[in-house]
């Protein structure tokens, strides 16, 4: 074969061809995240609709408070005239409410938000079900309320809202009246914010 036909050869043969590696390196780049983000439509379109479900009060409320036990509290709490009692359980708080007659004094009021209390905790003892344990573990809270008016109707000088409540994570009982102020000026201030001077702040003592 001539030198002629081996050059005509060489030239009519193609070059093999080069890959670009960069090209498939950023057509992966790209496709990946794209990938993933169509998973998670999906993903997320077929579960419209559904509830997310979940429990906050895991490895808490041990032991818990069973209706039996609530039913028992609710027949044992004797208020003497009382318009009402009523025992509830919900969101982890175990609540008493007690409503007395009209213009009930006081007095009255002191003594059955304490009975009610400790017919509660004679039943469930408060450092088993109303106090958190030393591994982290948590518990009920308690509220005792106590009122002497119909709720909604129209507020007088006579009416008295107690609460009596214990904490899971206090040491201790409180007790609260929430129809009076803890500090008068300021209540007055909010309430009738005319009668308060101009640049005169109220008096914050007692707080």
């Amino acid at each position: 074969m001539s030198k002629k036909e081996i050059k005509k050869k060489e030239k009519g043969e193609k070059e093999p061809k080069k890959h670009n590696y960069l090209l498939w390196i950023a057509s992966i780049v790209i496709l990946v995240p794209v990938l993933f983000l169509a998973y998670i439509i999906l993903d997320t379109s077929g579960k419209t609709g559904e509830p997310v479900v979940g429990n906050r009060f895991d490895n808490a409320l041990n032991p818990a408070i069973t209706q039996e036990q609530i039913s028992t509290i609710q027949t044992n709490i004797q208020i003497e005239g009382a318009v009402k009692t009523e025992v509830l359980l919900k969101s982890a708080t175990l609540r008493v409410y007690v409503q007395l007659p009209d213009q009930t004094g006081r007095d009255a009021i002191d003594a059955a938000a304490e009975k009610a209390f400790q017919e509660v905790v004679n039943q469930l003892p408060i450092e088993t079900y109303f106090t958190n344990g030393e591994d982290g573990k948590k518990m009920y809270d308690l509220e005792v309320h106590v009122y002497n008016f119909t709720p909604g109707s129209a507020e007088a000088d006579w009416n008295i809202y107690i609460t009596k409540s214990k904490n899971a994570a206090a040491k201790e009982s409180i007790v609260d009246v929430l129809t009076s102020p803890k500090n008068q000026d300021i209540a007055n201030s909010l309430l009738n914010p005319e009668t308060v001077e101009q640049g005169e702040p109220a008096s914050a003592e007692g707080n």
